[in-house]
């Protein structure tokens, strides 16, 4: 579990830097043509290729522990999710079409601002909670 672990961990290093490179662009009021949804396809990859493998390998292993309270945390840590994936998918329809947010980077931005903060949020949580509860388990 400790590879998978670390592997988890440099994936959310992936996704912050990713992340703050988006936030950067939301600052502008006319960010360069195309970037922004450029770096917003970047992390949407990024995010697809996370879930799945959290969702096939971490998630099962932590609710199949013997530990109803690591069962409980990981329950707790997937109903999260729902939330945070539902925002994000509506994201990525809302804006990654050709020419979207530069017809309206403002709007863009004070939808993806939030978006961008829960996902950091959660990589917190995960990290400072939930993997190391994982590492004792696995």
């Amino acid at each position: 579990m400790s590879d998978r672990l670390a592997l988890y961990r440099s994936q959310h290093a992936e996704l912050l830097a990713v992340a703050g490179a988006l936030d950067a662009l939301l600052g502008f009021d006319a960010p360069p043509p195309g970037a922004a949804r450029d770096v917003l396809a970047r992390l949407a990859g990024k995010l697809t290729v996370h879930l799945r493998m959290e969702d096939q390998g971490l998630y099962p292993e932590l609710l199949a522990s013997q530990d109803e309270a690591v069962r409980a945390t990981a329950r707790a840590f997937q109903a999260e999710m729902g939330g945070l994936r539902e925002g994000a998918d509506a994201l990525l329809r809302r804006w990654l079409g050709p020419g979207v947010i530069d017809r309206a980077p403002a709007a863009f931005a004070a939808e993806a601002r939030p978006i961008l903060a829960a996902l950091a949020r959660r990589i917190a949580a995960e990290d400072t909670q939930l993997y190391p509860l994982a590492e004792r388990t696995g």
